[in-house]
C-alpha cells in the first residue's frame, strides 16, 4: 500500500519510471542490496542529483511513515 501511495507513481510498478531514467529501480545496485541500506536511507532522507536533465530529487518520507513501513516496502 504505501509503494502504492507514495512509490508507484514516480518509479513505475514494475520499477521501470514513466518519467524519467533516473527513477527507474530495476537493474540498479542499491536496489538489487540484499541489505537494502542505501534504498532505506534515501527513501528516509530523501535524495537530489544533478542529471543533464536538470536536478533530479526524490523526497523523504522519514517523518512521514515508521522504520516498519520503510523496512516493509524495501
Amino acid at each position: 500500500m504505501i509503494y502504492e501511495g507514495a512509490c508507484a507513481s514516480c518509479h513505475g510498478w514494475s520499477g521501470e519510471s514513466p518519467l524519467t531514467d533516473f527513477a527507474t529501480l530495476t537493474g540498479g545496485r542499491a536496489v538489487n542490496d540484499a541489505h537494502g541500506t542505501n534504498v532505506a536511507q534515501i527513501v528516509i532522507n530523501c535524495m537530489k542529483r544533478t542529471t543533464p536533465e536538470g536536478i533530479t530529487e526524490m523526497p523523504e518520507f522519514g517523518h512521514t511513515y515508521s522504520d516498519v513501513e520503510i523496512a516493509a516496502v524495501n
